[in-house]
C-alpha cells in the first residue's frame, strides 16, 4: 500500500508540474489535481485491463453512449472509465457503468454545451484530453485513451494486445501508403534526409516548384509520426511514455492554438528516433482471420483499414459490408449532430428514443435492441 502511495504522490506531483503553467494554472487548480489523481487511479483498478478512457461533457454524451450501446459484447464495457465534465454526464454514464469508473471532473468546466473545434471551451477541453494517458501513464496503467466519437465492431483490446511494448493511434489524415509526401512538408522533411543526394534532390526540387521526388523510406519515417491521431492512443510502456509527458506539459500551447494535435506529433518526434515508428499494415488482420505477431516498435500506426477515420466513410461502408472494420472514428465532423448524422448513415447508430429523432433530442436516449 505505501509503494502505491507513493506511485500515486509521484504521479500527483507529475501531473501538477506539467498543468501549473501561465494560461493552465487555472485549470489545473479546477481540475483539484489532489483528488483528481487518486479517483483516477481507483477508476482505473476498477476496470479490466486495458481501461478505455472516454472524456465527454453532456453536448457530447449522445456519442459516448453510442460507443456503449455499440460495443460488440456488453463486457467490453467493464475496460471503459469516463472522464465526465459535468452532472449531467456523471448521472447518464452510471446508468452504464458503476460509479467508482467514472471520474468527475466537472468543478473544472462551467458548461455543458457543445465546445466547437477551435474554441476556448475547446482548447481547455484538448488540454484535458491530453492529460489522460499521461495521467494513467504515470500511475503505471496501459490504456487506450480515445474520443467519444468512436465505435467498435470487434474486439479492439483483444487486437490491441499483439503490441506488446509499443503505443497506438488511428491515423485519419492521408493514407501514407497511397499519397507522396506534399510541397507544404518540404521543410519538416528535409531533417529526415540522410544523404547529401538526398538533399540536393530536395534543394533542387524546391526550387524549380515542381513534383518533389523523395526517399520513400524517409517519406515514411516523416509521415507515421504526422499520422497519429490523439483521438484514439493506445499505451502500454516504453519511450512513449516521454511524449506522453511532453504531450500534457505543452497544456499553455494547446490553450493558445485551441487544438492538441500538432504538440502530439512535435512531442512524439521530439522524445522518439526517427525509426521508433512504424504502420501495422499487414492486410490479413481483418475480423475474420487469425492476427498476425506483433509488430515491435516504439510506436505502431494503426492499419488504416481496420480503424477508419471520418475522412474515408465511403470505405468504411465497405469494409463493413466486409466485415472487415475494427473501429470507426467519426471526426473531421463538426459538432455532435453532424456526427450522429453519419453515424446513422453508416449504420452504426445504436441509441434511440422512442417517438422523434435521437439527433436532434437526445435526452431520453436508450440501446437498441441488436
Amino acid at each position: 500500500m505505501r509503494a502505491l502511495l507513493l506511485v500515486a504522490g509521484a504521479a500527483q506531483a507529475l501531473i501538477a508540474r506539467h498543468l501549473l503553467n501561465g494560461t493552465c494554472a487555472s485549470l489545473s487548480k479546477r481540475l483539484d489535481d489532489s483528488f483528481l489523481v487518486p479517483r483516477l487511479e481507483k477508476a482505473l483498478q476498477a476496470a479490466k485491463p486495458p481501461a478505455v478512457q472516454v472524456f465527454a461533457n453532456a453536448a457530447h454524451s449522445i456519442l459516448l453512449e453510442n460507443f456503449l450501446c455499440g460495443l460488440p459484447r456488453k463486457d467490453l464495457r467493464d475496460h471503459v472509465v469516463v472522464w465526465a465534465a459535468d452532472a449531467e454526464t456523471n448521472g447518464r454514464m452510471r446508468r452504464y457503468l458503476p460509479a467508482a469508473r467514472v471520474v468527475d471532473v466537472s468543478s473544472a468546466f462551467g458548461s455543458s454545451e457543445d465546445a466547437p473545434f477551435q474554441s476556448e471551451a475547446y482548447a481547455e477541453f484538448a488540454a484535458v484530453k491530453a492529460l489522460m494517458p499521461h495521467a494513467a501513464a504515470a500511475l503505471g496503467f496501459s490504456t487506450l485513451t480515445q474520443d467519444a466519437d468512436v465505435v467498435w465492431l470487434a474486439d479492439v483490446p483483444a487486437y490491441l494486445r499483439r503490441f506488446h511494448a509499443a503505443s497506438m493511434a488511428d491515423s485519419p489524415r492521408v493514407d501514407t501508403r497511397t499519397r507522396p509526401c506534399r510541397r507544404k512538408e518540404a521543410d519538416l522533411l528535409r531533417a529526415y534526409l540522410t544523404t547529401d543526394k538526398q538533399r540536393a534532390d530536395h534543394d533542387a526540387s524546391l526550387l524549380a516548384k515542381g513534383k518533389f521526388v523523395y526517399d520513400d523510406e524517409a517519406c515514411r519515417r516523416h509521415r507515421c509520426f504526422d499520422s497519429v491521431n490523439g483521438g484514439f492512443l493506445f499505451y502500454r510502456n516504453g519511450l512513449v511514455s516521454n511524449a506522453l509527458a511532453a504531450w500534457a506539459g505543452s497544456c499553455a500551447s494547446i490553450v493558445k492554438g485551441r487544438e492538441n494535435q500538432p504538440s502530439l506529433v512535435h512531442a512524439l518526434k521530439g522524445t522518439l528516433p526517427r525509426d521508433g515508428c512504424l504502420y501495422d499494415e499487414d492486410m490479413r488482420n481483418t475480423t475474420t482471420k487469425t492476427w498476425p505477431a506483433p509488430l515491435t516498435s516504439d510506436l505502431v500506426v494503426l492499419n488504416q483499414d481496420l480503424f477508419v477515420s471520418g475522412r474515408r466513410a465511403a470505405f468504411a461502408r465497405e469494409a463493413l459490408h466486409r466485415n472487415e472494420l475494427l473501429a470507426f472514428h467519426a471526426n473531421f465532423l463538426y459538432g455532435w449532430r453532424a456526427k450522429c448524422e453519419k453515424l446513422r448513415k453508416l449504420g452504426l447508430l445504436f441509441v434511440g428514443v422512442p417517438r422523434g429523432d435521437v439527433c436532434r433530442d437526445p435526452a431520453a436516449a436508450t440501446c437498441k435492441s441488436r
